[in-house]
Order: C-alpha cells, then structure tokens, then sequence
C-alpha cells in the first residue's frame, strides 16, 4: 500500500488545492531518494520562481503538496518498439498509444488504485495529480493525469504542460 508523506502544507486540505506527486518506476531504495528529489525539484520550479511559474508562485500558500510514496519492483518504464519492459507499480510506457515515441503515460486504474490507497484515512482528496516516472528520455503525456519523466532536463517544463491537458 502506498504512502503519503507531505511536501508542503499550508493549511486544512478542505481549504486548499490538494496536489498530489505519484511515482512510478522507483524501487523502495529510491523513494527517500531519486523519487523525493524529482518531486522537490518539480515543486520548487512550481513554487519557487521558476520562469513559467506563475500563477503557482502567486498563489503558493493556497496548495497542499503530497507525494504519494509508490514503489515499483523495477526502476525504469516500458518501451515496447524497444522490446523493453519493466515491472512497475503503474505499468508507465512509451508508445503509450503504439505509434508516438514521446507519448508516456500510465495505467489509469492503477494510478487512481495506488493514489487512492495512500490518502485512504487521511481525509484529503486531490485535485491535481501529477506522476513522475523515473526515466530520463524525454517524455509525457496528459489526461486523467500529467505524466512526466522526472529524470529528464526538460522535465518540470513537461509537467507544466501535461498538466495543461490533465
């Protein structure tokens, strides 16, 4: 069962705009590590000033963040045309409509599965869900969620993005 840890909390989540990170593609060694890291990078280019920040720099103490702590028996993401695949928590993949390289997505129903799990009891609900994928080839992909590769250097310009469709 995934767990939540807090990111940054400004108050009630009945009075905010709760933001939760999931994480797909990172093995338990890599939660407190690899994982955090990207997530606190995205948050503080969110939240911190980051060129293409606003509004979230503007109305920063009006978001909770949460990272929702998903671990994954293998680091990495599917990439079928490769013949690449990997063992994770929510089944991320490039190619995820079987033609466009970039597109990375996930399994929604695992994602909504595992995001649910980990605010089960705590009484917040989310709002926005992004998911970092532990990769550094360029990718992403919106819809029910923004997916991105947190490894990537493009990556918090990525989530940006996919958010804009989520």
């Amino acid at each position: 069962m995934p767990t939540l840890s807090p990111v940054r909390v400004t108050g009630d989540p009945a009075n905010r705009v709760n933001v939760i990170f999931a994480g797909d593609g990172y093995r338990a060694s890599q939660i407190e590590t690899v994982y955090k890291t990207h997530v606190d990078d995205a948050v503080s280019y969110f939240f911190d000033g980051g060129p293409l920040s606003e509004p979230f720099t503007r109305y920063n103490g009006f978001f909770n963040i949460y990272r929702a702590n998903v671990v994954s028996a293998q680091s990495g993401v599917d990439s079928p045309p490769l013949g690449i695949f990997r063992d994770t928590a929510l089944d991320a993949s490039y190619w995820f409509d079987g033609q466009t390289e970039r597109l990375l997505y996930v399994n929604d129903a695992k994602t909504s599965d595992a995001v649910g799990g980990a605010l089960a009891g705590t009484g917040i609900s989310s709002d926005m869900v992004l998911v970092s994928v532990n990769e550094m080839r360029y990718g992403g992909g919106g819809g029910q969620y923004a997916v991105f590769a947190g490894g990537n250097p493009s990556a918090y310009e990525i989530a940006l993005h996919e958010l804009g469709h989520s």
